[in-house]
């Protein structure tokens, strides 16, 4: 996976991704971002299209600032008492935003019923870490992943 970034500049990142979350939480549909101008971007006025629209920024900065994925997904599985607390802490504001999203498609009829939205947002973002392992294998993407994401993404959301 290569060096990891050292654990002052893990921390200004951490505290920097906290900050945009805070500064975002109430937009209608809110998606990462976070190579320019901030963390956090608003994409798409429709629940489902804010939810892709997350996930394949996600996935597109595995490639344009793979710095902080690769930082979070060192924080996904370091446990130390000075970087698990704030990953937590920035984990349940990613799913409280994706949460809200998929919220709104359940309720708009967009999502099948089913699980509830947050144990929906938990399976998305926990399967992100696969897409992410994906992402950086070093002989490149599987053929076609953009494709296997968009029905992936749908399976677990339920869409009809």
């Amino acid at each position: 996976m290569g060096e990891l970034i050292p654990d002052p500049e893990l921390e200004q990142i951490i505290q920097e991704m906290n900050r945009e979350a805070d500064s975002d939480r109430n937009q209608p549909s809110v998606a990462a971002s976070w190579d320019e101008p901030g963390l956090l971007e608003v994409h798409g006025d429709e629940p489902l299209d804010a939810i892709h629209n997350h996930i394949k920024a996600f996935l597109n900065m595995c490639e344009t600032n793979p710095a902080y994925v690769k930082v979070w997904l060192e924080w996904s599985c370091s446990i130390r008492e000075d970087i698990w607390p704030q990953y937590i802490e920035f984990q349940n504001k990613l799913l409280d935003m994706i949460a809200k999203q998929i919220d709104k498609a359940i309720k708009k009829g967009d999502l099948a019923p089913g699980l509830s939205a947050p144990e929906r947002a938990r399976w998305l973002l926990g399967n992100s870490q696969m897409l992410v392992s994906m992402a950086f294998d070093p002989s490149g993407k599987p053929r076609g992943m953009n494709q296997m994401v968009d029905r992936g993404v749908a399976h677990i959301l339920g869409a009809v």
